[in-house]
């Protein structure tokens, strides 16, 4: 067992970092619109509203509500199921197609910079580490 300056050093260190910061900018080309984008854009035909919902591992409800703000973007085309109209077939716009190629590029500059200034064997080394720490991380009770 750790001694408490060792877990208070380490806490020190958490809150220096800003680790939020660090994956919600990694986080946000590979969740909501983004994810769907990409989910889209590599399946290469249209979709349903449920297999969206599948795939992202989300309600209906979720997938209703991204859907409905990425139509009002010009990203996608929502149109009623020929066979059952209760279904809602989904395809990228030209935009749409557009975006997601240009949230990748973004992605890649991004995963590139990290690259450059850690280097890739230390960068891989942080991910391997970080997925044994969120192995090993519990949910606290609820103390507020």
């Amino acid at each position: 067992m750790a001694s408490n300056d060792k877990i208070q050093k380490i806490i020190r260190i958490i809150e220096d970092i800003e680790l939020e910061k660090v994956f919600k900018s990694l986080n946000d080309t590979m969740t909501g619109i983004g994810a769907a984008l990409h989910i889209l854009y590599e399946y290469d035909r249209s979709t349903t509203s449920g297999q969206l919902c599948d795939l992202l591992g989300v309600s209906t409800a979720r997938v209703a509500v991204l859907l409905k703000t990425m139509e009002s973007k010009g990203l996608i085309i929502k149109r009623k199921g020929v066979l059952d109209a209760r279904t809602t077939v989904v395809s990228l716009t030209a935009f749409g197609k557009e975006t997601t190629l240009k949230i990748r590029e973004e992605m890649y500059n991004r995963i590139n910079r990290i690259i450059d200034h850690v280097g890739f064997a230390q960068l891989e080394q942080f991910f391997a580490i970080a997925k044994q720490i969120e192995k090993a991380v519990t949910p606290t009770a609820n103390i507020f």
